[in-house]
């Protein structure tokens, strides 16, 4: 009876020596990626990004500077604390990759091509970041005319006038006056 409980138990405590051995991977793995350092430097990229974003939009400049630098700040700050995104990361890592797969990730990391792309991923963050919302831009009247349509299409006319499209250079677009329905066959007659 007891060898049968053990033999029971068994793959339970090979499975948890593995997760155990994967979070320990993975934390080795996320202080060789050095990702406290990476957030900041992604937060710094995607601030700039989106300050100049703002700044397109019209409107003063450092009120987009100091609201952005402000939520990376504190973005940031939640991150390293426990059960944030470090935390995160490292049991995401657990969860996906088997030790040994941990292992071989940190030991490219650790090469001079992991640590170029630890050194590179920022700047490149920040740079697709400013195509990303670029193209956000770009396509904003086209996703709004669609929404609108759709709303109408639903009889939410009022919503869908009530939409601020932006026009094609980027400023938004006048509302449009609300629609006066007249009261169907089920309205008023209570």
């Amino acid at each position: 009876m007891k060898r049968a409980l053990l033999l029971c138990l068994l793959p339970l405590t090979l499975a948890a020596h593995a997760d155990e051995a994967s979070q320990r991977e993975a934390r080795a793995l996320v202080e060789t990626m050095q990702m406290e350092k990476q957030i900041e430097g992604m937060s710094a990229a995607m601030s700039q990004a989106m300050t100049r974003e703002m700044g397109s939009m019209g409107g003063n400049p450092r009120v987009g500077n100091i609201f952005m630098t402000e939520a990376m700040t504190v973005l940031k700050d939640r991150a390293t604390q426990p059960g944030g995104m470090i935390d995160t990361a490292i049991n995401a890592y657990a969860d996906t990759f088997t030790a040994d797969e941990l292992r071989d990730l940190r030991r490219f990391y650790e090469s001079p091509t992991g640590r170029k792309m630890i050194e590179k991923t920022p700047e490149l963050m920040g740079r697709v970041m400013q195509q990303s919302m670029a193209a956000s831009r770009a396509a904003m009247p086209e996703i709004c005319g669609r929404a609108r349509a759709r709303l109408q299409e639903e009889g939410l006319q009022n919503e869908a006038n009530a939409l601020r499209c932006p026009g094609p250079n980027g400023a938004p677009g006048p509302a449009r006056p609300p629609v006066q329905r007249a009261p169907g066959p089920a309205q008023g007659t209570r």
